[in-house]
């Protein structure tokens, strides 16, 4: 009485795995293929911060993509960008003029580049996010910063992911 179902369980099983063969092809672009990601350019006023630009998008991509990131030698494609500008406001001051809130945004433009033939495949001038802090809850400008790297990242991979393009 087993068998039969045992047999029938094994029939369905088998059938069923033929049907999930769409998951062992990559979930990333194909166009993208092995990626690098060369530090980014700066023009804003401060140094430094494109390398932390960098490594906040090479560990979104490494933990929340599937996009093989790659030397460029080995690469198919290229990500290239360039901070355009850190803004700083003040949104509140104490009374000794002392900035107590503000924002910071950062603008980014970049460009997914074939490495053979130069050829554009993506190009988004002009992506922003922006960070807060608070000083009395013991925020600081870095602090505000990464947070927008954190979210600037997550937007540069969502546009890599897009279907749009």
């Amino acid at each position: 009485m087993r068998l039969p179902f045992l047999t029938r369980f094994l029939t369905l099983l088998l059938a069923a795995t033929g049907s999930w063969s769409c998951a062992t092809s990559p979930l990333h672009r194909k166009e993208i293929g092995r990626m690098a990601l060369p530090v980014l350019e700066n023009f804003s006023w401060r140094r430094g911060w494109e390398f932390s630009l960098t490594r906040a998008l090479a560990r979104k991509i490494r933990v929340h993509s599937r996009i093989p990131l790659a030397l460029e030698p080995d690469c198919d494609t290229v990500l290239l960008g360039a901070i355009r500008n850190i803004t700083v406001s003040v949104a509140r001051e104490d009374q000794g003029d002392r900035v107590t809130a503000a924002n910071v945004t950062v603008t980014v433009d970049i460009r997914l580049v074939r490495r053979v033939s130069g050829k554009v495949l993506l190009a988004r001038p002009g992506l922003s996010a922006t960070g807060n802090y608070h000083a009395e809850r013991g925020g600081r400008q870095e602090t505000a910063l990464r947070e927008a790297f954190d979210q600037i990242a997550e937007t540069i991979l969502e546009e890599l992911e897009s279907p749009d393009w």
